[in-house]
């Protein structure tokens, strides 16, 4: 289980978590949903080690590879779509190895076409998917997901629903999703945390 506990973060002067804690299942998948700056993104970026807290724990991702889709695509404008996967596996698997799970990872969002484009000739959903894809080609034992389907209509959001939802119930990943619609939230998740204030406190849980 990860656990936030009992954590202080502050904006220059203002705190945005105050003696704030929340808990995530193992092998499950949970949305945050809240308004815009309230601070769900920085609880995301304090979970993976990217942000500093001034006191409190964040616990249970030490012994956890993690995979992050972040709010901007950050796609290298340089490499092509295949490129930008094989970034982050060049570390982790052999070049057969990798190359093999790319291939899935394209067949699997419908992106086995673009492999060989560039970022700038892909549209936003398209940039979207490829974030998503460098996310699961990675195989993160945790998966934060910060707005992941920005820029998708709903039939898109739909197909892409459905092929996460059955590789994240295949896998058992920790899944962690920051997402403004509800609707979404309810569509992909076993439980729901909704945020608001500042500082930051749970309002309700929902499922």
């Amino acid at each position: 289980m990860i656990e936030v506990q009992n954590v202080y973060k502050k904006f220059k002067k203002d705190y945005i978590f105050e003696d704030f804690s929340l808990s995530f299942k193992d092998k499950q998948i949970t949305s945050i949903i809240g308004p815009s700056g309230c601070g769900k993104t920085t609880l995301l970026r304090m979970i993976a080690g990217l942000e500093d807290y001034e006191r409190g724990q964040v616990s249970g991702v030490d012994q956890n590879s993690i995979s992050f889709v972040f709010q901007e695509d950050r796609l290298l404008p340089w490499l092509n779509v295949y490129k930008n996967i094989e970034l982050v596996l060049k570390s982790k698997q052999t070049s057969k190895e990798a190359n093999q799970r790319i291939r899935e990872v394209l067949a699997l969002l419908d992106l086995t076409e673009t492999a060989e484009m560039m970022p700038e000739e892909l549209s936003g959903g398209m940039q979207r998917r490829v974030a998503i894809g460098r996310a699961l080609a990675y195989d993160g034992d945790v998966m934060l997901l910060d707005e992941p389907f920005k820029g998708m209509d709903d039939k898109l959001k739909g197909e892409i629903f459905e092929k996460l939802e059955s590789a994240w119930t295949k896998a058992r990943k920790t899944v962690i999703l920051v997402t403004h619609d509800l609707s979404d939230a309810r569509k992909l998740s076993d439980s729901i945390y909704e945020l608001s204030g500042r500082p930051l406190k749970q309002v309700a849980s929902i499922g």
